[in-house]
């Protein structure tokens, strides 16, 4: 393995895991709580196999995150699929270079699997065998799913539940009938790379498992529950619903004195802007709280770098980062890509559509969907409207690097600690 800020060279399940999915044909599985290093190990798989390969993700931010489509995209699955009682497979149909890209494929890569509903798992491994005239699990493609089921889960509305239970056991990726062929061959990275604190960590992992004790959960609040004026101003506010993260946000930057400037995006070809992290018209004003939606080493930045707008035009930002660092902001460019077949290549990826901005967003606070994935040194949890929906309060605890920088607003109580007991029930099974 090349070398990382992750030390893989001292992790074996991630070495064996990596070596598995390089040097042999089985598909795999490999999870591992918040802070083990998936994304990293992801990207080194990704350097280094000669395998030709697709990469897909449930989401468009997701799937930009890994420069790939998303699985409907690439499928070309219907959103109707279940109103169609799954029937609507059979009427996809491709292009002549799709078809042949798939015939070719050798390595298919889903990431953030915990938010692929069972049944797209199982159109993805009826597609394939149709595709390769294959009757093996996924057409004889190997698979490598990534994600932790603990973090955020589908989303289903409430009149696909019967459709769902009426077929599967739930809507989670393990329930996946195509599954069943992966549940042996999983792994699961122990090495937490963000949190170093021992104590905490133990906290984060209770959450995670639905087994904290009521007098951790208590020593938890007596800790973190602070009054407004003892709440550092640099945390980063995580909500559970996108209208309170925006409030926050609006009436932040409303507050500062000074010009407002107003930042809008380009875009060419096939483009579906909900895929991008950035709003079409950024917002700014100097003194306003912003966050990176990128990686730029080069730059000086990665996705979820903090900092303060320290000048701005029309034509120039400048961002002062939490670790004072000034950095004078170029526009950023999101590629969307689509997978055609090559023969001289292991793989071609086709850029079918550009989408230019800022890489910066208003960051006073963010919601705990729209923080999986990154770290933070200083986290305010704002759950005034409650936590609803399974794995959200482990997410957004689980972002802060250390307990001395995370604060609430209120106490945090048993039923904010919402835990599929399906997930309980399949990790208890497959992976302790």
């Amino acid at each position: 393995m090349k070398p990382s800020i992750y030390n893989f060279n001292n992790n074996k399940i991630a070495q064996k895991a990596y070596n598995d999915i390089l040097n042999n044909n089985k598909s795999q599985f490999i999870t591992g709580k918040a802070g083990t290093g998936k994304s990293t190990l992801l990207k080194y798989i990704l350097e280094n196999t000669n395998k030709k390969y697709a990469v897909l993700a449930p989401t468009g931010i997701a799937a930009n995150n890994v420069e790939g489509e998303t699985i409907h995209s690439f499928f070309r699955i219907p959103l109707d699929l279940l109103d169609t009682n799954f029937k609507g497979y059979n009427e996809i149909r491709y292009t002549r270079d799709k078809e042949m890209f798939i015939k070719e494929l050798e390595l298919l890569i889903i990431d953030e699997v915990s938010m692929v509903h069972s049944y797209v798992l199982d159109c993805v491994n009826k597609l394939l065998q149709k595709s390769r005239c294959c009757k093996e699990p996924f057409g004889g493609v190997q698979l490598l799913t990534v994600g932790d089921p603990f973090q955020l889960a589908p989303v289903v509305v409430e009149n696909e539940r019967a459709l769902i239970k009426k077929h599967w056991n739930s809507e989670h990726f393990f329930d996946a009938k195509s599954f069943n062929s992966l549940k042996e061959n999983s792994s699961e990275l122990k090495i937490c790379y963000r949190q170093k604190d021992s104590s905490f960590m133990e906290i984060l992992d209770s959450i995670r498992l639905n087994s904290i004790s009521t007098e951790m959960l208590n020593n938890l609040n007596n800790t973190c529950v602070k009054k407004i004026s003892d709440i550092d101003t640099s945390a980063i506010i995580i909500t559970t619903i996108n209208n309170r993260a925006k409030q926050i946000n609006d009436n932040r930057l409303a507050l500062l004195e000074g010009t407002e400037y107003n930042y809008n995006s380009l875009e060419s070809g096939k483009i579906k802007l909900k895929n991008y992290p950035v709003e079409t018209n950024l917002r700014l004003k100097k003194g306003a709280r912003v966050m990176f939606v990128k990686n730029n080493r080069e730059a000086g930045y990665n996705n979820g770098t903090l900092g303060i707008v320290e000048y701005l035009d029309d034509k120039k930002i400048i961002v002062l980062t939490d670790d004072k660092r000034l950095i004078d902001v170029n526009k950023a460019e999101w590629i969307e890509y689509e997978y055609k077949s090559s023969s001289n290549e292991k793989f071609k990826k086709e850029a079918v559509g550009l989408f230019v901005q800022y890489p910066l967003k208003l960051a006073w606070a963010i919601t705990a969907n729209k923080s999986q994935g990154l770290t933070f040194d200083k986290v305010h949890i704002d759950f005034d409207y409650g936590a609803f929906l399974h794995g959200q309060t482990y997410v957004a605890l689980s972002r802060c690097t250390n307990i001395d920088g995370l604060s609430f607003s209120s106490s945090l109580h048993h039923n904010d600690l919402i835990i599929d007991k399906k997930v309980v029930d399949f990790y208890s099974k497959y992976l302790c």
